[in-house]
């Protein structure tokens, strides 16, 4: 009698023992496929992550947190060479909550941009510190070392519920997309990188809630700069508001003619503002107008282009009269491309121009144009996912005139016509940037107006520091294509100039 209770007793252990240790060793399998998916497809799955310098009262927290498969305790820290990211899966369809997936250690190269003679190879130091299988215990004991960063992670995505969440995914879960023959954004993405990249001026970017791979106080500079030879232009951050923008222009660019700075010894001074016209705030899907106003002031210097070292062309001779205009850029609105409206508006007044050429002994004449208007959409393609080849297209049509004035001996005006017809033209432009791992290293453009060509390019020399980046740059404008030369148009030439930008 006794043999079979104790027989009874160990068949009922069995029952209850057995089942567990299987459930057990379920669980480990399961784990252990987990981990081994986040390790080999990481890029592909669609989970989010909080980039972070942790304070010191967080750290606090976060001392001697018990790892698995016989690691060592680890510790948070709050250096400042030290940021974490941590990688989540976010609630939704059946998912009633955030799932944190694992931690990484990230320890900053801290070289980056602090020296002219720096190793850009030297990456960015990234260890997995806590584990799905180590998190996954955690949770499963109601550890506190567990909430205290699932509260990180709530507060970030409970800040940015109107933004779209970093995430890992790489490739676009759109099936319509191929993304091997490279893709376009559908909201403004495209046109913020290159504006970002190539505008004198500076761009509002999305606001981040939380810091990211550098301390916040990177993310902003209270003063904006973009210097060169041929234009200078600024603002202060105490001049930005709720919706956008402004700041401040000195310009020797013609923005319309087949001109190269300095050659129509103009000076354009004004203002520009970008401000957004909807009630969206994420700045990839809000509308903006970007607006320059700007008046244009003939200096009368006909030896200021001639004598530059590094201007080298033909001989002006288009002259542009004291006027003001603008530019006018708007995000895609409607289903449109994005487009671009210039235009200056000048008196026909044909006295004392700054080129004025010998016709005869007696006679001189002098080339005015006195309205240009230019309108084009603007279209944007990235050659890989990764947006390392960012291409710009544009197509629109633009006007000019131009006045021919003749003088006597005392360069008193005695006629002036229009010359020719209509100038109406077609405008053709293409830009290329070259963006490394998120860096714009190099950049060029093709712009084809009335049958000649502006050709430019710039490459980055130094970063001294992040947003503190030096560029050399060239320009070229070629003789007409199809037709010959006339008698107002300089002969082309090339400007060479080095670009400064500070803050943008």
């Amino acid at each position: 009698m006794k043999k079979l209770k104790k027989t009874m007793l160990l068949i009922l252990l069995l029952l209850v023992v057995l089942p567990t240790l299987f459930n057990a060793q379920q669980i480990e399998d399961e784990i252990k496929k987990i981990s081994l998916k986040l390790k080999m497809d990481k890029t592909y799955l669609n989970l989010k992550y909080i980039s972070t310098q942790m304070d010191s009262v967080i750290t606090g927290k976060l001392q001697n947190i018990p790892r698995t498969n016989s690691e060592k305790p680890y510790s948070f820290t709050s250096s400042n060479n030290v940021q974490y990211r941590i990688i989540f899966l976010n609630k939704g369809i059946d998912l009633d909550s955030i799932y944190i997936m694992y931690v990484e250690e990230i320890k900053l190269n801290t070289l980056s941009g602090e020296s002219f003679f720096v190793d850009e190879s030297i990456k960015d130091d990234t260890t997995q510190v806590l584990s799905f299988k180590d998190l996954y215990t955690l949770k499963l004991a109601g550890s506190p070392y567990y909430y205290v960063l699932l509260n990180e992670v709530q507060k970030f995505v409970d800040e940015n519920e109107v933004d779209i969440l970093p995430s890992l995914l790489v490739i676009n879960p759109d099936k319509r997309e191929k993304s091997y023959m490279g893709m376009t954004s559908k909201d403004n993405t495209d046109y913020f990188n290159f504006q970002k990249i190539s505008n004198p001026h500076y761009i509002p970017t999305a606001k981040k809630k939380l810091r990211s791979v550098r301390r916040t106080e990177d993310l902003g500079k209270s003063f904006r700069l973009d210097a060169s030879f041929s234009r200078l232009t600024f603002s202060l951050k105490t001049l930005d508001y709720s919706i956008g923008s402004t700041g401040f222009e000195v310009s020797t660019i013609e923005p319309i003619l087949n001109l190269l700075p300095l050659e129509s010894s103009n000076i354009f001074l004004g203002f520009r503002s970008i401000f957004r016209i909807s009630t969206q705030k994420d700045i990839t899907k809000a509308s903006y107008i970007d607006a320059k106003l700007m008046g244009r002031i003939n200096t009368k210097n006909s030896d200021v282009f001639g004598s530059q070292p590094f201007v080298m062309g033909g001989k002006a001779k288009l002259n542009l009269n004291s006027g003001f205009g603008g530019e006018l850029k708007l995000t895609r609105m409607f289903g449109l491309p994005f487009i671009t409206l210039k235009g200056y508006l000048a008196s026909q007044n044909f006295e004392d121009p700054t080129y004025l050429f010998k016709t005869s002994a007696t006679t001189k004449e002098a080339y005015f144009s006195n309205s240009q208007f230019e309108g084009t959409f603007s279209f944007y393609w990235n050659g890989n996912t990764q947006m390392t080849s960012r291409f710009k297209f544009d197509f629109g049509v633009a006007y000019f005139d131009i006045w021919r004035a003749t003088y006597d001996s005392n360069n008193e005006v005695t006629f002036s016509d229009a010359e020719g017809e209509t100038n109406i033209v077609p405008v053709f432009g293409i830009n290329y940037t070259f963006v490394p791992s998120g860096i714009p290293l190099i950049g060029a453009s093709l712009r084809v107006f009335d049958s000649r060509v502006t050709a430019g390019g710039w490459i980055k020399i130094f970063e001294f520091a992040p947003e503190s980046v030096l560029r050399f740059e060239a320009k070229a404008i070629t003789e007409p294509l199809t037709r010959s030369l006339r008698a107002w148009e300089s002969s082309g030439g090339m400007f060479f100039q080095f670009r400064y930008r500070y803050g943008l």
